[in-house]
């Protein structure tokens, strides 16, 4: 009876070790698919192939879907990038041509996530509402190729840089980003054009209206007065603003031109080059009249 005992104890106990065994096997594979390198890489996602490219990783770009309306930084050099079609509009049938090991989605085309799934390609997406999502989303890139002190040291430094732009005088000043002049839209505090506005100490014209991306009527804009108006996106200069909504012509945007022409594809792009661009249109807005 002892020795039965001491059999089924024994028994337990090994059975025990190997289920040890077992799980840390399972979290070493694990692991191992945590910290995976690509190396042959389809982007859909503009930002991420500027981060690829901060990175020196171009290599790792098999392919990239292309915008319509902007570039992509550095120009000179993804203007030449095998394509699998158009940002809104990418080809699944060309994506898989490349037999990628990873696939990069962006807004546009988290829909083919599960097609892609089904043929064994494993897709990521990187959305990106504010500075932190976008320094979080360039650290998560730099884990994906092993390069991930690379990645640590360029986020510092933008970092650092943003701090700047905080601690600078306060602008003072009332204005928005509207990106449709028809109606009126722009973009509200929750979204990376809004967040530049508050970090330049500028009151948002759509701060006291409801919505993420609100509709702006020409009696609320003539009523809130702004000093200036970056326009952008689905507005193609600083005169169509204008000439949409000519009651706007009394506003001290209007009457002292102070309507910006913002480089869409810089300012809301979610890649740390942002940051750069923020320093800059600070200095342009602060030098008006």
């Amino acid at each position: 009876m002892y020795k039965k005992r001491i059999i089924m104890f024994l028994m337990i106990v090994l059975g025990a070790l190997g289920l040890i065994s077992c799980g840390k096997e399972l979290e070493a594979e694990e692991a191992v698919k945590e910290t995976a390198v690509y190396k042959k890489i389809v982007v859909l996602d503009p930002a991420v192939v500027e981060m690829l490219y901060l990175l020196n990783a171009e290599d790792r770009i098999a392919a990239v879907a292309h915008s319509q309306t902007t570039g992509i930084w550095p120009e000179d050099k993804t203007k030449d990038l095998p394509d699998v079609g158009t940002l809104a509009k990418p080809s699944l049938e060309k994506i898989i041509s490349f037999s990628p090991d990873l696939v990069v989605l962006s807004i546009h085309s988290t829909g083919l996530a599960k097609d892609l799934e089904a043929h064994g390609i494993k897709t990521v997406s990187f959305p990106a509402n504010s500075f932190d999502d976008i320094f979080n989303n360039f650290l998560e890139v730099g884990k994906l190729i092993g390069k991930e002190d690379e990645a640590q040291k360029i986020t510092a430094e933008k970092k650092e840089k943003l701090e700047e732009i905080k601690k600078s005088e306060p602008l003072n000043k009332k204005g928005a980003f509207i990106y449709s002049a028809s109606p009126m839209m722009a973009f509200g505090e929750n979204s990376l054009p809004g967040e530049v506005l508050k970090i330049y100490g500028v009151e948002n014209l759509t701060d006291k209206v409801k919505g993420e991306r609100p509709i702006l009527t020409p009696e609320y804009v003539i009523e809130e007065n702004p000093d200036f108006l970056l326009v952008g996106l689905g507005v193609s200069s600083e005169d169509e603003i204008v000439t949409a909504n000519p009651q706007l012509k009394d506003t001290n945007a209007v009457k002292n031109k102070n309507i910006i022409k913002v480089n869409s594809q810089a300012l809301l792009r979610g890649s740390p080059r942002i940051v750069d661009e923020t320093m800059n249109l600070y200095e342009e807005i602060k030098n008006l009249k």
